[in-house]
């Protein structure tokens, strides 16, 4: 085995590393996966209200380059951005921080996710002791060729991105009922302002005819592979099955498009079928299936 990696906690300095990291680790074709950058939001929302970075690790060569960062997303999971350069051994040290604070904060299990065709990780897992499960996440795929066709909202709603502080309140709203996950406007403004790739015109929110926020979309744009996520996507339950779900994400596609974006990917959890249903309306095709791996502690 190489020479252990350095690790420290991890700080906002790491931000713009872990950027260039997510580069470096993702494959050119989101069939084979790998992480892009809008799921640096995901990452960073669902850490502990009072510290946005609890719960995460930087591993790093001698010269400051980031080569690994793992985390903890409570009660049960975790994981981890690796760079494909980076020797088999830091997956492992990766491991052994993330097995080690999941069981100094009394939890039984960890799970983790390995993306469809990592054979590697798969096999790093299985040594170690854990075992494929039923959950996962399901990748999606939609070729945007030329622009999607707008989708009307219901009478009285309307459609437009972020642009002043009753939008966000608006859009955390949303985010909280549509995930059952609070998320302040404190959070959204610190998440957005350090994430780089953030745009606002790529935040979208629809509203209702009493000013309500009713369904929103946040897509971010990878220029240099002509990539677009849609990170996150969701409805708040009184709206739903009135269309203003596929009308946002609609509007977030087309924008994309004009940017230049050749294809858009999400995720949605294996078994969602309603998701599963407007995304498909919306000209996603199922991409490969990532299923979580689970240890007991």
């Amino acid at each position: 085995m190489s020479d252990l990696l350095p690790s420290r906690p991890f700080t906002w300095d790491d931000v713009l590393r872990l950027h260039d990291l997510v580069r470096r680790s993702r494959h050119g074709d989101p069939r084979v996966g790998g992480c892009h950058t809008g799921d640096l939001y995901w990452v960073l929302r669902a850490t502990p209200p009072d510290d946005p970075l609890a719960g995460m690790r930087a591993w790093h060569t001698a010269n400051g380059s980031l080569e690994a960062v793992a985390w903890l997303d409570p009660p049960s999971s975790g994981d981890t951005i690796v760079s494909l350069d980076a020797d088999a051994s830091t997956f492992q040290q990766a491991l052994d921080w993330l097995e080690g604070e999941q069981g100094s904060n009394g939890r039984a299990s960890l799970s983790i996710v390995a993306q469809h065709g990592d054979t590697a990780r798969m096999d790093a897992l299985r040594q170690r002791g854990y075992r494929q499960s039923t959950a996962g996440d399901v990748r999606l795929r939609c070729a945007l060729g030329s622009a999607p066709t707008p989708v009307p909202l219901p009478e009285g709603f309307s459609l437009r991105h972020l642009s002043h502080d009753g939008d966000i309140e608006r859009r955390v709203l949303v985010e909280t009922s549509a995930f059952n996950t609070p998320v302040s406007p404190d959070r959204w403004r610190l998440l957005t302002q350090r994430l780089p790739t953030y745009q606002p015109t790529l935040d979208l929110i629809a509203v209702a005819p009493d000013g309500i926020g009713a369904s929103a979309c946040t897509c971010w744009y990878d220029e240099e592979n002509h990539r677009g996520e849609i990170e996150a996507v969701g409805t708040a339950a009184q709206f739903r099955r009135q269309g203003v779900g596929r009308a946002v994400l609609t509007e977030g596609l087309r924008r994309l498009q004009a940017l230049g974006a050749t294809e858009a990917v999400l995720y949605t959890n294996i078994g969602n079928v309603a998701s599963m249903a407007l995304y498909r309306s919306c000209g996603f095709e199922v991409i490969a299936e990532d299923y979580a791996w689970v240890k007991p502690l």
